[in-house]
């Protein structure tokens, strides 16, 4: 009886899991499912190894998350929320964490990380916004934050023990940083 409204429903929104390995857990929802009707939300999730672990949240129109995961112990937790906001995230290696929050329109957020022990921590809260962040090695960290529009943040780290911190709030800002070595740190703030 209600075939055609679940067909309707499935042309809507894509959820795409494939995990190979031991133990593993995966959590894709989707809120707009139990409140409205979503536009074309799309959750790509390919794990492979043990323990890992995505928790996905999404909400609003036109979103696209792409994540894998080969290794042992990596965990994303990601919410994205509002219009054509895109996360792509792969992590090769073991116990590699990122947390992830997305919230207004057209926001990019595309992390790679090679190795273990990595953590990514980013924010965007605005429109047009892109964070890249790419780690090889081992114990690498990046904390990076957007409030407002236009901002751009690109982090590339190779080597062990490296942090950046990046805080960019108000409009038109740019930052690029690259850490090659061990034991080195930057911490910008932009704002206006």
């Amino acid at each position: 009886m209600f075939n055609w409204l679940l067909k309707y429903y499935k042309s809507l929104l894509v959820a795409v899991l494939l995990q190979t390995g031991t133990v593993w857990q995966a959590c894709a929802s989707d809120l707009d499912t139990y409140r409205e009707v979503p536009d074309r939300l799309s959750v790509d999730i390919d794990q492979v190894g043990d323990l890992n672990i995505a928790d996905i949240y999404q909400q609003g129109q036109s979103g696209l998350f792409d994540l894998t995961q080969v290794g042992i112990e990596n965990s994303v937790t990601s919410h994205q929320n509002g219009v054509k906001n895109f996360q792509s995230i792969t992590q090769t290696g073991n116990s590699n964490i990122v947390v992830t929050a997305q919230s207004g329109m057209l926001n990019s957020l595309i992390v790679s990380q090679t190795g273990s022990y990595h953590s990514v921590y980013a924010h965007q809260y605005g429109d047009n916004n892109l964070i890249a962040v790419d780690q090889t090695g081992s114990y690498n960290s990046a904390n990076i934050e957007q409030y407002g529009s236009h901002n751009y943040a690109l982090v590339e780290q190779n080597g062990s023990f490296n942090y950046t911190q990046v805080t960019q709030t108000g409009s038109h800002h740019s930052v690029a940083i690259k850490h090659t070595g061990n034991n080195q740190s930057v911490r910008v703030l932009q704002q206006n």
